[in-house]
């Protein structure tokens, strides 16, 4: 029989860290290689420039982050989440609220900047939580010291 792909893993969070509730949630899937690859490329980009007239001067630029890479990876395998933002009050002054993130069948149905500008708006526990959880499917991406 051949070889037949099976539909990703996907996992079910609750993010105690934001809600101790725990009635907010995140759903991440497992990354496939077109995410593997995304994500390598961001570790990819690196200048060399020298000057044959002044020799010896060389420069060397390597270009990314671990909080860029860790934003990529979440905005690459989150499938859902319910984090809400506020957004100003409603005809009766109440808080007006709509999902911090959005999505579509496929996953995030955001931009990049507009993901980017959405993940800015977490306290730094918060991301670091749905990090956790996007590694905990996609073991591959942890980082061991």
């Amino acid at each position: 029989m051949a070889y037949t792909l099976a539909a990703p893993i996907t996992k079910k969070f609750k993010l105690e860290e934001a809600d101790e509730t725990g009635e907010t949630t995140a759903t991440f899937r497992q990354a496939s290689v077109r995410e593997d690859e995304a994500r390598a490329s961001l570790m990819a980009d690196q200048v060399y420039s020298w000057d044959d007239e002044q020799r010896g001067k060389v420069e060397r630029r390597t270009r990314w982050s671990w909080a860029e890479l860790h934003r990529l990876e979440v905005q690459m395998t989150m499938d859902a989440c319910d984090i809400m933002v506020e957004k100003g009050e409603d005809k009766d002054g109440n808080p007006a609220l709509s999902s911090l993130f959005k999505f579509n069948r496929k996953g995030i149905a955001m931009s990049e900047s507009q993901f980017m500008e959405a993940w800015g708006k977490l306290p730094s526990s918060v991301a670091r939580e749905l990090i956790m959880y996007c590694h905990e499917v996609n073991p591959d991406w942890r980082v061991v010291a």
